[in-house]
């Protein structure tokens, strides 16, 4: 049986940019950290673990394969913090060929349309 690859994925973003509140979710706690997934890509086992950082320097201790910066799509100030401050520290505590992603979370709360879609560089 062929063995799932490992991919460990940390998840950064400024508080409150996650969907920790929602009632759809069962409660976890970073205690239950990393939060694995088994899942099947093109009838390929792999496990994802996932790193949601609730300390401030925790993320600069891992050695993750993927990078996903999140924002909080109602709150455009968390979009600015992605590109003036996360987007820099994973240049730094990173390599630069890490892949990173980012994600838009709390679309439900949006309340305006933004302008045309902004590119993070």
């Amino acid at each position: 049986m062929e063995e799932s690859p490992e991919i460990t994925i940390v998840l950064l973003g400024d508080a409150g940019v996650d969907s920790k509140d929602s009632e759809s979710l069962p409660v976890l706690h970073d205690l239950d950290q990393p939060f694995v997934f088994d899942v099947k890509l093109f009838n390929r086992p792999y496990r994802f673990e996932f790193c949601d950082t609730a300390s401030p320097r925790n993320y600069t201790l891992l050695h993750p394969d993927v990078v996903v910066l999140c924002y909080d799509i109602s709150n455009p100030e968390s979009l600015t913090a992605v590109k003036e401050k996360w987007s820099k520290e994973v240049h730094i505590y990173y390599e630069p060929d890490r892949p990173t992603l980012m994600l838009g979370l709390k679309r439900d709360l949006r309340t305006k349309e933004l302008p045309d879609p902004l590119v993070v560089r």
